[in-house]
């Protein structure tokens, strides 16, 4: 068995494309899912004027700036506390929706200002860099970021897009001060207007966009510790004083191959295994005709008859019990989306699926 941890990097860039794209598709096409599962703007639904954003946005939606979603703490310190970690804005990652890299902690020296797992750091140095990064642990940064945090948890997903989005970015520098190292105050963003969209919609995007928040961040942990593990590992490895023991029951084998922000972790794990196949129906049928001595085509008759049968009384929703078998019915899926080409998302509208469950006797026998 073969297991590969490869490229951190590209999967949360994945994740984070996602995320991105999901949102443009919501709030900046205003293609959300109406109640029937359908593109709102795309299937005809009814757009409004707002005077205020100079834009048509869909009916029933207010408008409001972005400080409505958002907040910014100072919680200021004169030194890193135990345990805690020091990321100042030289550290933070360009478009990234998280970070993992720390800065060493005698760097830290003044001022300095507290931020909180989940709170959102911005740049406020030359805010083109658009570095805006969602806290994967606690930790110490400096004046020169921006903490924010959401007023409104069902909104969270929803106002840390808007505010890594291009055109927030680009309105940004647009109103930022100084010319050698533009400044940017969150005071301005009082200015910063945007279409707010009705609770259920916005718990419907955070339900989707939440998983891919929480799986970048617990990534980045991850490849945190996996780097202190090979910064403590490859020298000793190196000079002979630690080696890895072949006489375990399997190899374990680690190539580490390193660029700048990046690393490349594979884990290969070698075990013998078992491989299975499925059987066919001409199989079962003989199997069938071996141990019973009825003959192939009857038998065939009765798997094809129960086959139809099993369809025609699931598809009009009823299940089919077959006691210490199984029973057969229909299961409710949720609207999804995925990506099935870079630029391209499909919307798999809610729907029912034939589905198995085994029974109990059943599940023993395979234990």
């Amino acid at each position: 068995m073969i297991f590969i941890i490869h490229h951190k990097y590209t999967i949360n860039r994945n994740l984070e494309a996602f995320a991105k794209q999901l949102y443009d598709y919501w709030f900046v096409q205003f293609d959300f899912p109406n109640e029937n599962g359908k593109p709102y703007k795309a299937s005809g639904g009814e757009m409004v004027w707002n005077e205020q954003l100079k834009r048509k946005i869909p009916k029933d939606w207010k408008v409001s700036n972005i400080c409505s979603l958002l907040t910014m703490y100072m919680e200021r310190c004169d030194y890193v506390p135990d345990g805690l970690v020091y990321t100042p804005i030289e550290v933070l990652p360009r478009k990234s929706m998280s970070f993992y890299e720390v800065a060493p902690l005698e760097e830290a020296v003044s001022g300095l200002c507290r931020y909180y797992k989940g709170d959102v750091l911005l740049s406020n140095r030359r805010i083109y860099f658009h570095k805006v990064c969602i806290a994967p642990f606690d930790g110490v940064t400096r004046d020169t970021v921006i903490t924010l945090r959401s007023n409104d948890d069902k909104y969270y997903c929803y106002a840390f897009q808007t505010i890594n989005s291009d055109h927030f970015i680009s309105w940004a520098t647009k109103h930022s001060y100084g010319s050698e190292q533009p400044v940017f105050s969150w005071n301005e963003a009082r200015n910063y207007l945007v279409a707010i969209p009705p609770t259920q919609i916005a718990e419907k995007f955070e339900s989707i966009v939440r998983f891919s928040i929480d799986k970048v961040c617990i990534s980045q942990l991850e490849t945190q510790n996996l780097i202190k593990q090979r910064d403590e590992l490859l020298p000793l490895l190196m000079n002979g004083q630690v080696a890895i023991n072949s006489d375990l029951s399997f190899s374990f084998r680690i190539l580490l191959q390193t660029a700048q922000y990046k690393l490349t972790f594979y884990v290969i794990f070698e075990h013998n295994y078992k491989i299975y196949r499925d059987m066919t129906k001409a199989e079962i049928v003989a199997k069938i005709s071996d141990k019973t001595g009825i003959t192939k085509p009857a038998i065939q008759m009765v798997i094809d008859s129960m086959m139809e049968v099993v369809k025609e009384n699931v598809s009009s929703g009823e299940d089919v019990c077959l006691r210490g078998f199984g029973t057969f019915g229909l299961k409710h899926k949720a609207l999804r989306h995925f990506n099935y080409a870079p630029g391209k998302m499909k919307i798999i509208p809610e729907h029912d699926e034939p589905g198995f469950k085994p029974s109990k006797e059943f599940k023993d026998k395979v234990r």
